[in-house]
This record gives C-alpha cells, structure tokens and sequence, in this order.
C-alpha cells in the first residue's frame, strides 16, 4: 500500500507540484532509510543472520551487512 500512495503521490508532477512538495518526497528517502537500519538491528538483535536478511531483499548477506552492518558497530561502541 505504501509503495502504491508513493507511486500516486510521485505521477502528481506531471500535472502539478512544486519545489517544496518535491523536497518532501525526496526527504522520504532518509526516512525509508532510517526504518531500514532500525528493522535490520531488530532483526539482527532477534538473531536473524545477514543472509536471511540480504535474501529478503534479493541481495547477499555480505551486501546486506556491508549496507546496514553499520548499526551493529554503533551499537556496540
């Protein structure tokens, strides 16, 4: 559903939309990024390994700890 409001919000410019609208879609993408860190900590702190969290996502588990393994790091100092 998310993906679908997204999708609707973004075909708005070709009719209308301004620069301040287009800043807020584009400040979406830090959001999306912070629920991505924070899901892949839970998950990592529930025990799911890289690979299952890179395999829903269609990348490795090495791509996934390179991606998000930061979180870890930061937790841990």
């Amino acid at each position: 559903m998310l993906r679908r409001l997204v999708r609707a919000y973004a075909r708005r410019f070709e009719f209308e939309g301004d620069e301040p609208e287009f800043a807020e879609l584009f400040a979406l993408h830090a959001v999306l990024d912070e629920a991505l860190v924070s899901a892949a900590a839970q998950l990592r702190g529930r025990g799911q390994s890289w690979a299952v969290i890179g395999r829903s996502v269609g990348m490795t588990g090495e791509g996934a700890r390179r991606r998000w393994g930061r979180v870890e790091k930061e937790t841990a100092a």
